[in-house]
């Protein structure tokens, strides 16, 4: 009996250790698996110390505290790891004033929302000497066991040099634009022009000629009526002039100031730029406007949107001696927004290049009449600057362009 004691417990023993041996050499392969890991971690996050984005993870608090950032935060912003994650200094304090409200609606929205990722609109830096940067920032929500938001943790890129191209190239082609309108506001000047210094002459000659003897009550009555409807004349074409240049004025302002607004203003203050110009050329316009609702919009950016896609259509007239040329356009509500639609019989884009009429430096046009920048600084505006889109297609013996503009950017 006591041997098979001793067996049954030799076996056993035997056994143990040969488990022990086999979870030894499996917590090697774990240990070394690990190691290969948190290596591989390592690296990558050294990617974030040697390149131009920004690694930040903080918490979720009243200053979203930086628990942790990658050196390149030294280059980003002029801070060091130490400054942010002794709390000497708070991300949010390095968010352009301006830019702030936005930033943190943004992280409430989300949070809201219960999404698990999200991206911010550019925004402003301000970094420790001053300097303003645009940043591009992309989060994700980081969650406890309760399922509580406890961290974020979000890649900042630097895209200062990109904005300052896309605001060099929209300089450009609004340069190139303001030569056009200026061409478009003298030939629209030209007709009230000409009435008022036709009115003025004739007033001039009823003077000279006294066609008006003032000597009774009735001459006296009939002179007063006839140079104040006269005068009322040159009032209402001298309106006529302020107001073209009013429009011009608003087009061609610098600052960017978002307005809340109907839609079909801006396109009526538009038409009152080109109008002279369609007329000059027999073009018919056709208008439509369906839509009601206001949106957030930078006004003097979609005149310019509106004025490059009329701009095509005449010179598609001109190139392809259409005859009997027509313009229409429609805005109509849609869930996303708003809806315009400008299209023509001008002939068309051939289909081999309309998927890249969006391209900048890009043109269907000869050299002397094309930059190549119009539609592109147009897709931008609408994509960039309005959350929408913008897409053209050959329809009705012309093209279509469709534009979505977002209800809420």
């Amino acid at each position: 009996m006591n041997d098979l004691i001793i067996i049954c417990f030799s076996v056993s023993l035997g056994i143990l250790i040969f488990i022990v041996y086999l979870l030894n050499i499996k917590n090697k392969k774990l240990i070394h698996d690990l190691k290969i890991r948190i290596n591989e971690e390592s690296l990558y996050l050294s990617l974030f110390d040697k390149g131009d984005s920004t690694l930040f993870k903080w918490r979720n608090d009243e200053h979203w505290s930086i628990e942790n950032v990658s050196q390149s935060a030294k280059e980003l912003l002029g801070f060091t790891q130490e400054d942010f994650m002794s709390s000497e200094v708070v991300y949010t304090s390095c968010i352009h004033k301006e830019d702030l409200a936005t930033v943190t609606q943004e992280v409430m929205d989300a949070c809201k929302s219960n999404v698990e990722y999200f991206k911010h609109e550019p925004y402003r830096i301000i970094t420790k000497d001053k300097t303003v940067k645009w940043v591009l920032d992309y989060t994700t929500v980081v969650r406890d066991e309760d399922g509580e938001i406890s961290h974020f943790i979000g890649v900042i890129t630097d895209i200062t040099g990109i904005k300052r191209k896309d605001e060099k190239l929209l300089e450009q082609s609004r340069l190139a634009q303001m030569g056009e309108m200026i061409s478009m506001i003298a030939h629209q000047w030209r007709q009230p022009l000409g009435a008022i210094s036709s009115t003025a002459i004739d007033l001039k000659m009823k003077i000279e000629l006294e066609e008006f003897t003032l000597d009774s009550i009735k001459e006296q009555e009939r002179c007063f009526d006839y140079f104040s409807e006269e005068l009322n004349n040159i009032e209402e074409f001298t309106k006529n002039l302020t107001e073209t240049i009013d429009d011009f004025r608003d087009f061609y302002r610098q600052n960017r100031t978002l307005k809340y607004m109907n839609l079909n203003e801006i396109i009526l203050k538009s038409i009152n730029i080109i109008k002279s110009s369609l007329y000059a050329n027999n073009i018919i316009l056709d208008e439509n406007y369906k839509s009601i609702k206001k949106l957030e919009l930078y006004d003097n950016e979609i005149m310019q949107v509106i004025l490059n896609i009329f701009k095509n259509s005449l010179d598609n007239f001109r190139l392809n001696s259409i005859e009997n040329g027509k313009i229409w356009i429609e805005t109509i509500d849609s869930d996303f927004g708003v809806t315009i639609s400008i299209g023509d019989n001008g002939g068309g884009i051939d289909e081999l290049v309309m998927e890249k009429i969006f391209n900048p430096y890009f043109s269907t046009k000869d050299e002397k009449n094309g930059t190549g920048l119009g539609l592109y600084m147009s897709k931008m505006i609408v994509v960039d600057h309005h959350n929408g889109s913008i897409r053209a297609v050959n329809k009705n013996d012309g093209v279509c362009f469709y534009i979505d503009l977002a209800e809420n950017l």
